[in-house]
């Protein structure tokens, strides 16, 4: 399923060779992560597929919503 899921999406469908693609990605993107037990993580995946989104677009989606509540309650923009 991921494999086929993966290969829909590839870069080079899009147009972008693999090697672009991977070096805008370095310069540009940092991973954030967390780890869990495996009955939360099936967990958290079957909600998420539920709702028809990935995992990481569901953490990306919270940070970035605990980012812009924290520097609305500081009265503060967000800094790099």
């Amino acid at each position: 399923m991921w494999k086929s899921m993966w290969k829909r999406s590839s870069v080079e469908e899009k147009g972008f060779p693999r090697e672009r693609q991977a070096r805008w990605d370095l310069e540009n993107l940092r991973t954030v992560s967390t780890k869990m037990i495996p009955g939360e993580y099936r967990i958290l995946r079957n909600m998420c597929a539920a709702q028809k989104i990935t995992v990481y677009s569901l953490v990306r989606q919270l940070l970035r919503l605990w980012m812009m509540e924290t520097a609305k309650r500081e009265g503060s923009r967000p800094e790099a």
